[in-house]
């Protein structure tokens, strides 16, 4: 099955994995060393601008299936399409059917506002499905993601990777206000299930990648919207036994968020979104659910004001998604059942 988009999009961006279209196959190109840059946001820059012109790409070039790949999740097995430009060269990609992309659209603005949108996988909602480019990685479990500390570690390995001349301490300082800037994300958006499968370190940088954002908001209480339910995976530093649930920004963290989400931002990413076709069937419960929605603002504006990010611990999430849940899904036999547990308590 093929979509046509009139013109599509020509893909630019030297980390787009190319594919060139011969004689109606798609094979990859082989990729050029990655370039490197002498300042970070130089780097920042040019990765915004490639995710810019791939998510174009993904919106608007030819599509065309080829067929459902093998593992199945919570919605479904994913579908592997090519995407490709009027200059003949193109994007591997999946295509998965799911009950509310804009979930993903959202996410994807917030993360650009502030300073992250360089970290997450390019992902559009295309007649609504959510299509996403397809990245040689890892999953955080694989590479050994397993806490905050590890994170911010990846961070420094990625920047370490892509830059030359800049000191080591500039380096180490731009990972940990990254580390507490995806925290931020997370808790703003009570993403409740940051575990170690929805993070990946891509194969040729090791740049670190959020994905999954389908679970927005799940972690929001109405009670008391300022502590949401999360996973303590990436908002701790590894000591599991260390009940104190909270995290605490830097002041240089803090007034990056206040310069990059003044009051305000949230609410008209809100509006616009809420002002396009199909917003009620693609949006989902939770992100439809007005006060829910809301609470978005209120909780980045706490971590500006406050400094301090309170949360309390998801259990089951723990469960499912932690080490013990990690050897359960490594056995065949019970990954149809911990497929069924993740069913019933996400969705």
């Amino acid at each position: 099955m093929s979509v046509q988009a009139t013109p599509p999009p020509a893909i630019r961006g030297a980390d787009a994995r190319a594919v060139a279209v011969e004689g109606g196959a798609v094979a990859p190109v082989a990729e050029a060393p990655l370039e490197r840059f002498g300042s970070i946001e130089e780097l920042q820059r040019s990765i915004t601008s490639s995710n810019a012109s791939i998510r174009d790409a993904l919106r608007g070039g030819q599509l065309v299936e080829r067929g459902l790949l093998g593992a199945s999740g919570i919605t479904g097995p994913p579908m592997r399409v090519e995407i490709t430009g009027t200059d003949g060269v193109g994007l591997a990609a999946l295509s998965k059917l799911h009950d509310h992309p804009y979930a993903e659209e959202l996410a994807t603005g917030l993360a650009e506002r502030m300073g992250i949108g360089h970290l997450l996988v390019p992902t559009v909602e295309r007649d609504g499905k959510m299509v996403i480019k397809f990245v040689d990685a890892l999953q955080g479990r694989e590479a050994g993601l397993d806490d905050a500390d590890a994170l911010e570690a990846q961070l420094r390995t990625f920047y370490e990777q892509r830059l030359v001349g800049v000191p080591a301490d500039q380096i180490a300082k731009q990972a940990r206000i990254e580390r507490q800037l995806i925290q931020t994300f997370d808790h703003g958006l009570a993403i409740a299930d940051r575990h170690k499968r929805n993070i990946m370190v891509e194969r040729a940088s090791e740049r670190p990648l959020l994905i999954d954002h389908s679970a927005l908001l799940l972690g929001h209480h109405p009670e008391d919207p300022l502590v949401p339910t999360m996973m303590r995976t990436y908002m701790q530093d590894g000591h599991y036994l260390d009940l104190h649930q909270e995290v605490q920004l830097d002041a240089e963290t803090r007034a990056l968020l206040a310069e990059r989400v003044p009051a305000g931002t949230v609410e008209g990413m809100l509006a616009d979104l809420r002002a396009r076709p199909g917003f009620a069937e693609l949006a989902g419960p939770r992100l439809a659910d007005t006060a829910a929605a809301d609470s978005i603002a209120t909780r980045i504006a706490g971590a500006i004001e406050t400094g301090v990010l309170h949360y309390r611990q998801e259990p089951v999430q723990e469960f499912l998604f932690g080490p013990m849940g990690d050897a359960l899904n490594d056995h065949r036999w019970m990954q149809g059942a911990m497929e069924g547990v993740k069913q019933l308590h996400l969705w």
